[in-house]
């Protein structure tokens, strides 16, 4: 994610690079919402 933003707000690459999952991380709650996952191949 861009500098600045929330750092709650995450993205990682998974699958050998081939995708990607935005999610936002709630440590309080001890919880994650999934926004986008893509996967190209």
């Amino acid at each position: 994610m861009p500098p600045g933003d929330n750092p709650a707000y995450r993205m990682t690459v998974f699958g050998s690079g081939y995708g990607l999952l935005t999610f936002h991380a709630d440590d309080t709650a001890e919880t994650i919402r999934i926004f986008d996952i893509t996967w190209i191949g």
